[in-house]
């Protein structure tokens, strides 16, 4: 849910360069998240194969999952439309996409 958040908070602002300004702190917002995830899920992964822990009802959990369930089809169809429009550093063209010899125009047809 941060990570969605911190996106939604990007795109929020309707000026490029403050997008463009939010966008380092909401990379690392989103980094910091997932290795944090990966702790637990580490961390959680050890104890029930050291057999030390077993699952138990989670009443935090639950909730989580279902405010989840119920905000990321809002934060998604909002965030949408303004993420397709804003150019950024994630959205900018590749060496992949850039032309290469064999597609680059040659400068005369004497050649070929």
């Amino acid at each position: 849910m941060s990570s969605a958040a911190a996106v939604a908070w990007q795109f929020s602002a309707r000026d490029h360069a403050v997008r463009e300004a939010r966008e380092k702190t909401t990379l690392r917002i989103i980094a910091v998240s997932f290795f944090a995830l990966a702790a637990y899920v580490s961390v959680d992964a050890v104890r029930a194969l050291a057999g030390t822990g077993e699952a138990d009802r989670s009443d935090p959990g639950i909730v989580i999952a279902a405010l989840s369930l119920a905000i990321m089809p809002f934060l998604s169809a909002s965030t949408a439309p303004t993420a397709s429009t804003a150019p950024t550093a994630s959205t900018a063209p590749t060496a992949s996409t850039a032309p290469t010899a064999s597609t680059a125009p040659t400068a005369c047809n004497c050649c070929s």
